[in-house]
């Protein structure tokens, strides 16, 4: 056992003097060898530390320069957030594709969307050498530098048969074989079934503890080597994704039914309160907004939603906030001016909020979707007799929706 720490000792110092920022980072973590995990390095995070794991047997069939490369795979993994934002609070999967539910299928996509976002971007950041079989995006025809929510979104098109609508990845009587000729990441992905099985990660605490943990470990780390690494962890940290809320205000007013003494009050201003006296028109109306918390959508892109609430209810308007992920997460509530904590995962369908909106307050037609457009319950015609639904998405989302869709686009920071 001694000798497996003196080992990663040495593998720590190395990293030091050669990636300053990521050989701190390891260097404060907390090690710790396990016989009992399947695979060569894995992690637990609690609401104070993270604990890298390792298993001595698989570590140590792989270079000096391989094992570096797996213990920063993991490390980036953790700085970027993944193993609390995907569905599950688990990423291992059953070791039987059979045994697969809908939940593992889509648990598999975000694992390899996560793996491929991750070792994109080592291949230009990181100078240690991959181990043979590593995953990458050109295995998958996908170009490299993209975001794991961009690689998971067209893995999730890739699984799944155009034609017949079934997933080519198994997991239910008539899945799996369609007979159609599919492109490079559909094949790619369904040869991974039954080889690849996701993550060892460990999450004890809530996802906003996590990701006050990864950012005082990020700061500490910046603060004492003196640099912060660039690119798209950098941005991760430092970088917001805002949507502009005029653009949002534009749209809705565009696709309105509503009059505007609907969305307006008369005010009148007195001399009393150092003002020109007469009168002044603000909003006042009511804007129902549906914010997608599943685990794809990430804090900075569930910050661009709220960055849009606030400005708007400075305003004036009262805001309703209804969250879904697999299905509505009711209650819904009226916005206070303060953004609550959310709480992401399970998949990402939408009906049963806009049904829950059309039965509790039939009279409003109009609403506001913040998501990353990876629903999968998106009808061809507008539900429930609703006049306007917008959906704010990240520009990096590149699907076609529904011409009953308005759609707001907005830089995301990953």
């Amino acid at each position: 056992m001694s000798d497996v720490f003196g080992a990663l000792r040495r593998l720590i110092l190395k990293l030091l003097g050669e990636s300053p920022f990521y050989g701190h980072v390891l260097a404060c973590t907390i090690k710790e060898v396990s016989t009992e995990i399947p695979f060569a390095a894995g992690m637990r995070v609690t609401k104070d530390k993270l604990v890298i794991i390792v298993n001595p047997q698989p570590f140590f069939e792989y270079s000096a320069t391989e094992q570096l490369w797996v213990l920063l795979h993991e490390l980036l993994h953790f700085l970027f957030k993944h193993p609390w934002r995907g569905s599950a609070m688990s990423s291992k999967l059953p070791e039987n594709p059979t045994e697969w539910t809908t939940m593992h299928l889509r648990l598999f996509v975000e694992n390899v969307g996560f793996d491929l976002a991750i070792n994109s971007f080592a291949k230009t950041h990181v100078q240690y050498s991959s181990p043979k079989g590593a995953l990458s995006p050109d295995m998958f025809g996908f170009p490299e530098h993209k975001t794991a929510e961009w690689y998971i979104h067209h893995l999730t098109k890739a699984g799944k048969c155009p034609k017949h609508g079934i997933s080519l990845l198994g997991g239910g009587k008539g899945q799996g074989e369609c007979g159609c000729e599919h492109p490079k990441a559909g094949k790619a992905l369904k040869d991974l079934v039954g080889s690849y099985f996701g993550h060892e990660w460990t999450i004890e605490c809530e996802p906003s503890q996590a990701n006050a943990l990864a950012a005082r470990i990020f700061a500490n780390a910046v603060k004492i080597v003196g640099t912060e690494p660039a690119g798209a962890l950098r941005d991760v940290y430092k970088v917001e994704a805002v949507a502009d809320f005029r653009n949002v205000l534009m749209r809705l007013a565009q696709s309105s039914e509503l009059t505007d003494e609907q969305y307006f009050h008369k005010r009148r201003i007195s001399r009393r309160f150092h003002r020109p006296p007469g009168s002044r028109y603000e909003p006042a109306g009511e804007l129902h907004v549906l914010q997608d918390t599943s685990g794809s959508m990430g804090p900075e892109d569930i910050g661009a939603c709220y960055s849009v609430i606030n400005k708007l209810y400075r305003m004036g308007f009262s805001i309703w906030v209804y969250e879904f992920d697999a299905a509505f997460q009711g209650p819904e509530y009226l916005y206070r001016g303060t953004p609550p904590q959310v709480k992401g995962g399970g998949g990402t369908k939408m009906m049963s909020t806009l049904e829950h909106v059309h039965k509790t307050r039939p009279n409003i037609k109009q609403v506001v979707v913040f998501t990353d457009a990876g629903i999968f319950d998106i009808p061809e015609e507008i539900p429930f007799g609703f006049k306007s639904v917008v959906f704010c998405i990240p520009d990096w989302v590149d699907d076609a929706l529904p011409d009953w869709i308005t759609v707001v686009k907005y830089k995301s920071a990953r």
